[in-house]
Order: C-alpha cells, then structure tokens, then sequence
C-alpha cells in the first residue's frame, strides 16, 4: 500500500508498507508490513515487520501438496529460497517464510525508489496531488 503526496513532480511525502506475496493480509488489516516513510528532503526510515507467512498464486501441483513438504520460492533481485508449506486454499499457497529472508529488507531502496517514480508518473497522468495505490 502506498499513499503520497505529489508536488512539483516529485513526492513531496510518503508512507509505503510492503509484505512478500500477495497483499490480502495487509490490505485486510491482518498483518501490519515493512513500513517505509519518507519526505523531499530526507531519504527517509523504514521500520521492519515479522512476516512469519507468505501468500502466493499456486499451481495445481502446488496446491495439492500437504503442510510441511517444500517448494522453492522465487524471489525478484534475491537468490530463490525454500519454504515450507503450510497450507493452501481458494488457489493460495501459504508458505512459511523463509529464515535466510528474516532480516533482508522486503524493498530495497532502489525499489523503493522506483515505486515513488512509478507514483510521480501516475498522479501526473491522473491530474493529482494526493495519490493511495494498493
């Protein structure tokens, strides 16, 4: 989720909070994410969560496995991991986190920053100031 506030082309302040998977659980107020803030002139904080499970899509052979067989987790600019399944249901896998992912940031700065220019380039295109994404 994020929400910023755009002025003179760039984000002026920000709030992000960033989960591995999919985003059901923060959205719904489940589980609290990684959460970065930030404004122009400081580069800003980030204050880390546990994120004991992860939510992902799953495949059919996925979906069938039992709680405790492993799978191997793709990871975007990380080495892949192996997670442990701890369930699945209406075509999501729910995995145990991986422990070598316990203290590796979920963004990156850089991605983080290109979050923010994604977010610049929106509020251009949609004429605002104030922009949520989920």
């Amino acid at each position: 989720m994020l929400g910023a506030q755009v002025t003179g082309g760039r984000c002026a302040r920000w709030r992000i909070e960033a989960v591995r998977g999919l985003a059901e659980q923060l959205v719904s107020g489940a589980q609290t994410g990684e959460i970065h803030v930030g404004c122009a002139e400081d580069i800003g904080s980030v204050v880390p969560s546990s994120q004991p499970f992860i939510h992902l899509p799953g495949t059919g052979p996925e979906l069938d496995l039992p709680p405790g067989e492993w799978v191997t987790v793709p990871a975007v600019g990380r080495a892949p991991a192996r997670a442990k399944v701890a369930g699945s249901a209406s075509g999501v896998l729910h995995l145990r986190a991986p422990a070598e992912w316990a203290d590796v940031p979920v963004l990156a700065p850089r991605e983080r920053d290109e979050l923010l220019d994604l977010t610049v380039r929106a509020a251009r295109a949609l004429g605002l100031e104030q922009i949520d994404m989920e």
